[in-house]
């Protein structure tokens, strides 16, 4: 998840979906905008539950991360590809 600097705000390892759904809420309340994008990519997508796949929820998609930062309303871009390469470099 980034908020609208382009950065993580939340440790989104947390796994038991009734807390961590109340305790994200609160926490992007408290982001700038009040918002936050969730990223995922197609390695993840078969993990992603049902409500992900309903036509009510926004969706963006994009090939690459540069093309997908042009397409988050209200984010940081250049600071959305730096956060999506530190994490990448992270996890490897």
């Amino acid at each position: 998840m980034v908020n609208a600097t382009g950065k993580r705000f939340v440790d989104e390892g947390a796994d038991f979906r009734n807390y961590t759904y109340a305790k994200y809420g609160r926490v992007i309340l408290e982001q700038p905008g009040q918002f936050a994008w969730q990223i995922f990519d197609q390695k993840v997508k078969h993990l992603q539950r049902d409500e992900y796949r309903i036509r009510q929820i926004t969706k963006v998609t994009a090939d690459t991360i540069e093309e997908l930062a042009k397409k988050l309303d209200g984010v940081d871009a250049a600071q959305f590809v730096k956060t999506i390469a530190e994490y990448n470099a992270a996890v490897a």
